[in-house]
């Protein structure tokens, strides 16, 4: 009898099919691996191994089923664990509806997972408690390797258009990728999420992995953890503006490619224009600027932290230019512990736009508080100007 060999893409495809099967599908007749031989005995089936004993044919497909999920890093038994969402570190401006408001009774989260639903259906998803503003939990059933996402959605208004699930698909495509939840939120974050492309369809979705160990996420984020307690629009615990020693301004989602033209730190508000309609001119109300040290996430090539505390407002190339690191932020050593009430900023070269950054404090460098004061949302500048024309305006944020 000829044997066949099954590819890596063959075994994926028996264990996505016998996947199905568990989730209601008739289920398929199990393929002996081609180190086995079929033996057919009167009323049953018998498999002989390599040592040429013979087992029921529902121990060995057991067995051979565990042993290629475990080369495949398919799910393992499912569990009851306690998971996490925050939502205070999360890209928010992805989601449709309002997020300007307090979250609190108002904006709701389900989890899906692979077992749940193979499409990650909202309405197959488990309701996660709300326990603070922003922040939820769940004791849900989930495998090793299971493929998993998070769904935000206001309460009382279900339609797809408003429930947003983190994980999905990198562009617009057939039914599962509708425009209005493509990109999904996780597209391209390949360090936290598993990626499948569609043979058919072409689509390629990006769906989190539990690893076993994590119980902790951030809504559309692979950060781990949050130094956000909660939304902006939850309400402030305390009005936090230090005194500490290291301030700095982070974008929530990942840039590869950002340029800060001038950045600059106050102790008080005595020079916030709370109407943002200040041209930015060069030797005024610098801050800490002077005799302070700055720091950043990484820089691209000499384009280093210390062009964007230069005074220098007209000079083409005078910006930090990040580097391809995990994070995005610049910031300031200020040498000792000290207040920041008043924070102005200005992109470089124009771009990116419209992406929410939080200002954040720390002592140490290692852990990182967002400060009660507004959060700062990239907007196009100039990248040249000239001293006879300046039309800059500072974006400003401040604790009053």
């Amino acid at each position: 009898m000829t044997t066949h060999k099954m590819t890596t893409t063959e075994e994926t495809h028996l264990l996505e099919r016998e996947d199905e099967a568990r989730g209601g599908f008739s289920r398929r007749k199990q393929i002996a691996s081609a180190v086995g031989v079929f033996a057919l005995a009167i009323g049953g089936v018998a498999v002989a191994g390599s040592r040429g004993q013979f087992t029921s044919s529902s121990t060995y497909s057991s067995r051979l089923r565990a042993e290629r999920r475990a080369k495949l890093g398919a799910p393992e038994a499912a569990t009851t664990t306690k998971l996490s969402l925050s939502t205070g570190c999360s890209p928010l401006n992805k989601l449709p509806f309002d997020t300007d408001s307090d979250f609190t009774g108002r904006v709701a989260a389900k989890i899906v997972t692979k077992g749940m639903s193979n499409d990650f259906l909202f309405e197959k998803g488990q309701d996660m408690k709300e326990v603070s503003c922003g922040n939820y939990e769940v004791d849900t059933s989930i495998a090793l390797n299971e493929e998993f996402g998070f769904y935000l959605f206001p309460i009382g208004n279900e339609t797809d258009l408003n429930t947003v699930l983190d994980s999905g698909c990198s562009h617009e495509g057939d039914a599962r990728c509708p425009s209005f939840a493509s990109p999904s939120a996780l597209a391209g974050l390949t360090q936290c999420t598993r990626m499948y492309e569609d043979p058919g369809s072409g689509d390629k979705f990006y769906n989190r992995v539990f690893d076993g160990e994590q119980t902790s996420f951030t809504w559309g984020s692979c950060d781990t953890t949050c130094a956000a307690t909660h939304p902006k629009a939850c309400p402030a615990l305390v009005k936090e503006d230090g005194p500490h020693q290291y301030w700095r301004y982070r974008l929530l989602e990942k840039e590869h490619a950002w340029n800060v033209k001038e950045i600059q730190f106050f102790p008080d508000t005595e020079f916030y224009d709370e109407t943002q309609s200040t041209v930015a001119a060069p030797g005024k109300e610098r801050g800490y600027g002077s005799g302070s040290k700055c720091i950043q996430s990484g820089q691209y090539g000499s384009h280093g932290c210390d062009r964007s505390f230069d005074d220098n407002l007209y000079s083409w190339w005078s910006n930090w230019a990040s580097g391809n690191e995990a994070q995005s932020w610049i910031g300031i050593d200020l040498g000792s512990a000290k207040p920041v009430k008043h924070v102005r900023f200005m992109n470089g070269r124009g771009w990116p736009t419209g992406k929410e950054g939080v200002i954040e404090f720390s002592d140490d460098m290692n852990t990182w508080a967002e400060w009660s004061g507004d959060r700062i949302t990239t907007e196009a500048r100039a990248q040249k100007e000239s001293e006879g024309s300046k039309n800059n305006k500072w974006q400003e944020a401040a604790v009053v």
